[in-house]
């Protein structure tokens, strides 16, 4: 990311977010500002680990970490961003080298006689960064705040420019480096060199509305030689008409999307009251975009204090400016009113998210009052979840969509009386010599008759003469005598072709690439199905031999883990259980942080037979294979990969023959079930919940052997 770019640090914080929200499901603290690290624990045994599991995180993903500004011993008091952090007083203080440059500039500016407003700023900028570690610090620089502040505005009121706008800039630059090349007066030139610029972006394939910003871009600060305005000049008025006729202007989307997708999709999100804060915003969000059609700015604006309600409509007085606001025009009303469908009716969702929130906050903590990028962001993930491409169609399409829904409505249907009462509006004809006025509905029988009606030119050069004065054998004239200009279009229109064809020719070879392209993908899913199918298949073949699954639900996983990482409670059991009726007794035992050879680094699992009431009617030892999977919670269940291993007995028969002298006998399973960081690496934990399944299946064959540990053996238990 390159230095001094203004967004880098903030786009830096966001891309750390989830590196260190994974050291926290570990149970680590940390806070991070930018590139600094700051880790905390309770004592050095906390600490240490958080260190080490930082490190290895930050090395795995990329990250060079400097060792030598870096202090990786758990200490008390630390230095860290220019402040000595002191937990045994509890305080923050200035080092010694700030102090000294504090002093420094303060001196320094109290010798000056005279100063610049920079080195003010400076300075004040100096002590502002050192009031967390000053008591009181913000009463010593509000003097020279006030006075830096009416520098500012009287330096303001003595060199204030009026800035061209944004968009003129690009085409001012353009028009000063063409006046360059051909040696050019750029503020006050003729028109010839004016046509010739708009010509040449013209010619570069500039949209009508592009050259047109251009010529606005001259008027604001070019006048011609004879003092005329450039967007005022006759060439320049006609050129622009021209180009109007050759290159009209076109909406950016020809088609829009689907409201009734939208529709059916809110319409699934109900009864409201069910709904959770999330599912409630998003859905009263887009019903009143898609109402009132509003912009997303609108609906930012909506207060409850402007809020109105009387039979079942809801009216908001809106407050501010808009992006449409004019001085002396007020702004819209927007109203609400109540549908008969009540999943789509926008009163009953506004009662119920009122009963809940105000408008508009966050569905997530710290619920703080969203701005309009958020409303759009809202109204963005609705549109994909409803099927509508985003890439094609942007969140302000709301507008569009809705008022065209509406146009094209089955219900909306001409008003015969208003449209005779406009038919019957008294009109007079445009023609300047003509003195005709009649009904609406007669003007176009006027204009076939109208011997002032303009007559323009078949080849569109831009002439047009009264129909009056048009005699005999002057088309054929006017044809002759403008014959290269006719041609010079001709040859516009032709180059304008030859691009379509062109661009058309190329988009029909992307179509082909997409289309071979697709062709491959569609093969190989093909291929891909095949093997799934035969995996799932051998799957359901192998799972079928474990028709006994138990499931351990393991609440408050990451106190469980922090409790066994400070060894006040290292082992945790589920309750007993039977297999069947009048089947074995059975309980689970899990070492979070790990048992032997897996300490500090696995989660455990371990079988415990114990003292059932129908252990005289069953077969000894116990000899059935058993399975333990941990499940994997993604949503999706394609994509969850469970961690799962089969295990029985060929070892150590007393732990799995009848318990007759004592209650339980020792347990069996594995020290390396699963390493920690593979268990926080995809989300076997959700919501502080781990999900342990225990399969049995038959009798052990002496084909196949597996081997179970015992809690006291050294080994890894890796299948036999």
């Amino acid at each position: 990311m390159p230095n001094g770019l203004s967004s880098a640090p903030t786009c830096f914080i966001k891309l750390m977010k989830p590196v260190y929200s994974t050291l926290r499901q570990k149970s680590h603290l940390n806070v991070g500002y930018i590139d600094d690290s700051y880790l905390q624990g309770r004592d050095t045994n906390e600490c240490l680990p958080n260190i080490s599991d930082t490190q290895k995180l930050f090395s795995s993903l990329g990250f060079v970490i400097n060792v030598q500004k870096s202090s990786v011993t758990p200490a008390q008091r630390i230095i860290s961003l220019g402040f000595v952090f002191d937990f045994v007083s509890m305080t923050i203080t200035l080092t010694d080298d700030k102090k000294a440059k504090v002093k420094a500039n303060c001196t320094a500016m109290q010798h000056k006689h005279e100063t610049t407003i920079t080195e003010l700023v400076q300075l004040v900028g100096t002590i502002v960064s050192s009031l967390p570690g000053v008591q009181f610090g913000k009463l010593h620089y509000r003097n020279l705040e006030i006075e830096k502040n009416l520098a500012l505005r009287e330096q303001e009121l003595g060199f204030r420019v009026k800035a061209p706008k944004k968009q003129y800039i690009t085409y001012i630059k353009k028009w000063q480096k063409f006046c360059a090349q051909r040696q050019i007066n750029h503020t006050q030139p003729s028109v010839v060199p004016v046509l010739d610029f708009l010509t040449a972006l013209y010619q570069q394939g500039l949209t009508y509305n592009a050259i047109n910003t251009a010529r606005s871009a001259l008027s604001s600060y070019v006048t011609l030689e004879d003092g005329t305005c450039v967007g005022k000049h006759p060439l320049v008025f006609r050129l622009m008409k021209g180009i109007f006729q050759e290159k009209p202007p076109r909406p950016k989307n020809t088609e829009i999307w689907n409201v009734s997708l939208v529709l059916e999709y809110l319409q699934s999100s109900s009864p409201v009251d069910k709904l959770s804060l999330k599912e409630l915003t998003l859905k009263l969000v887009v019903i009143i975009l898609l109402v009132s059609g509003q912009r997303g700015q609108t609906v930012h604006m909506l207060n409850i204090d402007c809020m109105f309600f009387s039979s079942n409509c809801y009216t908001f007085q809106l407050v501010g400016h808009l992006k449409q606001s004019r001085p002396g025009v007020n702004n819209p009303l927007v109203k609400l009113t109540a549908f008969e469908d009540k999943t789509l009716c926008v009163v009953s969702t506004l009662k119920e998210y009122l009963t809940r929130r105000q408008l508009f906050v966050s569905y997530q903590k710290p619920f703080r009052k969203v701005g309009r990028e958020t409303i759009s962001w809202w109204m963005k993930t609705v549109l994909t979840d409803s099927g509508i491409d985003t890439s094609r169609f942007k969140s302000h399409s709301t507008w569009a969509a809705s008022t065209s829904a509406a146009n094209n409505a089955s219900d909306v249907f001409p008003d015969k009386a208003t449209e005779r009462k406009i038919l019957s509006f008294s009109i007079k004809c445009p023609s300047e010599d003509c003195e005709w006025t009649g009904e609406l509905r007669e003007k176009e029988d006027h204009f076939d008759q109208c011997s002032q009606f303009p007559v323009t030119c078949p080849n569109n050069c831009g002439c047009s003469v009264p129909r009056g004065l048009v005699r005999r054998g002057e088309v054929d004239s006017h044809l002759q005598d403008f014959m290269k200009i006719h041609l010079d279009l001709a040859c516009v229109k032709l180059r304008i072709t030859e691009d379509k064809l062109e661009k058309t020719q190329d988009t029909l070879n992307d179509t082909k690439r997409t289309t071979k392209n697709l062709v491959e993908k569609v093969e190989t899913l093909q291929n891909r199905l095949e093997a799934k199918t035969f995996s799932t298949v051998m799957a359901k073949s192998e799972s079928a031999l474990y028709r006994l699954k138990f499931v351990w639900k393991v609440s408050n996983f990451s106190d469980i883990m922090r409790q066994a990482k400070a060894e006040v409670q290292r082992t945790f059991e589920s309750d007993p259980f039977y297999t069947e009726n009048y089947g074995y007794r059975l309980k689970l035992r899990i070492h979070p942080n790990g048992a032997r050879t897996g300490l500090n680094s696995h989660l455990s699992v371990f079988l415990i037979i114990m003292k059932g009431e129908y252990d005289a009617l069953l077969p000894w030892p116990f000899k059935r294979k058993v399975r333990f999977t941990l499940i994997d919670q993604q949503e999706d269940p394609e994509q969850r990969n469970k961690v799962s291993t089969m295990r029985s007995n060929t070892k150590s028969r007393e732990n799995y023959e009848r318990p007759t002298n004592r209650e339980e006998n020792v347990g069996r399973g594995l020290n390396r079930f699963i390493s920690h960081e593979e268990l926080y690496s995809r989300r076997y934990v959700e919501n502080d919940i781990l999900f342990l399944q225990f399969e049995i299946g038959p009798v052990v064959s002496r084909a196949k052997k597996y081997t179970l540990l015992s809690e006291s053996d050294e080994s890894d238990g890796q299948t036999l």
